[in-house]
């Protein structure tokens, strides 16, 4: 998104936030009219024979002692700290049968089929026309159109009448807006697209040295005179560090390099390798070739095969058709850095049949925790907190809340676009990130060079400058920036700070808790195969990466205490400092600058200069990649996020940092965490 295009994106969308935002935390604002209509552009009403489905989710009994002995169980000095709940003991929240029977009854007068009754009786599934579904919740389900993306959603209060009316907590269908993948491909600068693939035989024969390295930046400035193609001016010379020094190898991480970065290397040496563990992974449409592909990557990696012994699909609501390559490279992500991370851990990957159900994200969790899949469910896909229901969003922290309570941790990526243009006052809150009982993952650039010979993390947050384009010499250069993006995080306007975050700033429920790398300028390579062409090799990122390399730390911890740990969010702020490490701002002395020689004379831009006007802050590390000797030449920042800062401290593109080895495995483990804040 262009500079331009963010502004008048805060433009239109804090007009709208200034009318939300008074009402956080309550229910005076719309509560089941998704926030993206009022941005939208209408398109009509679906035909009322168009069949949609719904879930209902039922409010649970005596939910103030559920609430009561959930924050117990996450209370260290509470006698019930991580003495998880059964299943069985869910039933004493549960709804009575009759209580169901209301609901279900009122449906079926207004013309729904039921397709779905849950054995606990916290939800049901009902299918039926617009017609029905506009008769029974009194409302209207209208078309929209925004940035692309055609949808419909209820545009008037959805609430079933008389008796049923008390017994809901959330309704979930009445839009089909789902949710998106946070994978972040590396770009070729050249091109705009992603950088190309290799092919996987032809790293096979030659080895993941030859094309992919983990040292990603020269080890002293260079200069390039630009353009190279004449001897008048305009001309300009830029010196500075080098991003990708060799221009035959992509900077990527392999799983040994990445093992080694957050010390995980010693943590096996322990015989922690995720023994006993189960991580679930849930993605729309998944892949058909995603245990090749999996298999592959092992073998190019030197991991241990995915066999039905460690490995298993499972699709709750039916497979999909037809698949979908967005979602085939998510999914190969996912199973392959899970693995990666905890190599002998089990991985069940829940695969649904869209991306556009709400409703069906929900029941993957709820079906997963109830069914005691595993004790870490990571999902690597989100949307922008303002775009949904508040009645979707509880939801969420619904089925989120019944896993926390079976002590099982549930992970979502923090984003991928910074603060979307929204501002700092309210930042990406991401949903569903978003719930106070998920851990929201982060993500980070890795390797940077630290000035003293070693190699740091920063925030992730990449902006793009094209200084060089043979023959077109941009001058002056810092007319135009992009953001090419960085981690998500903000402050919920929706839910409140639970307890564990209270000595943070603000009022709502913040995000990131936590982060790992997630900048695909410093990605980690992976295997995949898009329809219709061979398996490849490339490099990846976004918050969809550092998701899964977490859920899989986290599963190492569990081995670790020997029981599962639950929401890893709560303990993650109790921890002390060399458990986890704190990311901050980081400099370079040699940040790129530049001077130009044409009609005017002879201009100096410093290396702020170079990057404004999308520059944010003042700390960062930037680097010239140069193609074709220079006839390409751009520069990127790492370190610069929109307008989310990373501080000392927590920060809310990083959370509190990133895990810092055995030394978070034994602190997560409560064998050196720090006393309870």
């Amino acid at each position: 998104m262009s500079v331009r295009t963010r502004v008048e994106a805060v433009a239109r969308v804090l007009v709208v936030a200034a009318l939300i935002v008074p009402a956080a935390f309550g229910r005076s604002s719309p509560d089941t009219v998704p926030g993206l209509v009022s941005l939208a552009t209408p398109l009509g009403s679906p035909e009322p024979t168009m069949q949609m489905g719904i879930t209902v989710w039922m409010k649970m009994r005596n939910k103030a002692n559920f609430d009561q002995t959930l924050e117990d169980l996450y209370n260290p000095d509470s006698p019930s700290f991580h003495h998880w709940m059964t299943v069985s003991d869910l039933s004493k929240y549960a709804p009575t049968a009759a209580d169901i029977q209301v609901v279900r009854n009122e449906l079926e007068a207004h013309g729904f089929t039921i397709t779905y009754v849950d054995a606990n009786r916290f939800l049901l599934r009902a299918q039926g026309p617009v017609s029905s579904v506009e008769s029974a919740f009194h409302t209207q389900i209208k078309n929209f159109r925004k940035d692309g993306q055609t949808f419909y959603a209820n545009v008037a209060e959805a609430s079933l009448a008389g008796p049923a009316a008390n017994l809901v907590e959330a309704v979930s269908g009445l839009d089909n807006l789902g949710k998106k993948s946070m994978a972040k491909q590396r770009m070729d600068l050249r091109t705009g697209k992603p950088a190309a693939a290799i092919p996987l035989a032809t790293v096979r024969d030659s080895g993941i040295a030859d094309f992919f390295t983990a040292d990603c930046f020269g080890t002293a400035p260079q200069t390039f005179v630009v353009p190279t193609d004449t001897d008048g001016i305009p001309k300009a010379t830029y010196t500075g560090n080098r991003y990708d020094p060799d221009d035959f190898l992509q900077c990527g991480y392999s799983p040994s390099d990445m093992q080694k970065a957050y010390g995980l290397d010693k943590v096996y040496q322990q015989g922690i390798r995720g023994e006993g563990q189960t991580i679930v992974i849930v993605d729309p449409f998944g892949s058909p070739t995603i245990q090749e592909d999996a298999n592959a990557f092992s073998q190019m990696t030197g991991l241990p095969p995915l066999t039905a012994d460690n490995f298993q699909t499972i699709f709750p609501l039916g497979k999909p058709n037809p698949f979908q390559d967005d979602w085939v490279l998510e999914t190969s992500l996912d199973v392959e850095w899970a693995h990666a991370i905890a190599p002998n851990a089990k991985i069940v990957l829940l695969v649904l049949p869209s991306e556009v159900e709400d409703q069906d994200f929900q029941f993957a969790i709820f079906y997963s925790a109830i069914h005691g899949l595993g004790g870490n469910i990571s999902n690597s896909y989100g949307c922008y907190e303002f775009n949904v229901s508040k009645a979707t969003l509880r939801a969420y922290d619904f089925v989120i809340s019944v896993a926390a309570a079976l002590g099982i941790s549930t992970n979502y990526a923090s984003g991928d676009s910074g603060d979307t243009g929204l501002g700092k006052p309210i930042g990406e809150a991401s949903t569903p990130s978003d719930s106070p009982h998920a851990t929201s993952v982060g993500g980070t650039s890795l390797g940077i060079p630290d000035g003293n010979g070693g190699t740091v993390q920063v925030g992730w947050g990449t902006i793009d400058n094209t200084l060089n384009f043979d023959p077109i010499l941009k001058d002056p250069p810092n007319t135009r920036d992009e953001f090419f993006g960085g981690s998500g995080g903000g402050e919920s306007v929706v839910f409140p700070k639970p307890l564990y975050q209270r000595n943070l700033p603000g009022r709502g429920r913040q995000q990131p808790d936590i982060s790992a790398v997630g900048d695909p300028f410093t990605g980690g390579v992976f295997v995949w195969t898009p329809t219709g062409v061979e398996q490849q090799v490339q490099v990846i990122g976004g918050t969809s990466l550092s998701t899964p390399i977490f859920s899989a730390i986290w599963a190492l911890a569990s081995q670790r205490a020997g029981h599962l740990l639950g929401n890893a969010a709560p303990a993650i702020a109790r921890m002390p400092g060399t458990a986890v490490l704190d990311v901050v701002p980081v400099s370079s002395p040699t940040n790129p600058t530049g001077v130009i020689v044409d009609a005017n004379g002879t201009t100096f831009y410093s290396a702020e200069d170079l990057l404004a006007p999308a520059l944010k802050t003042k700390e960062f590390y930037s680097a010239l990649c140069s193609f074709g000797d220079g006839g390409v030449l751009e520069l990127l920042s790492f370190g610069t996020d929109t307008s989310l800062m990373v501080t000392k401290g927590w920060d809310n593109v990083t959370g509190f940092g990133t895990p810092n080895g055995m030394e978070f495995i034994e602190a997560a483990a409560g064998r050196g965490a720090g006393p309870s804040e």
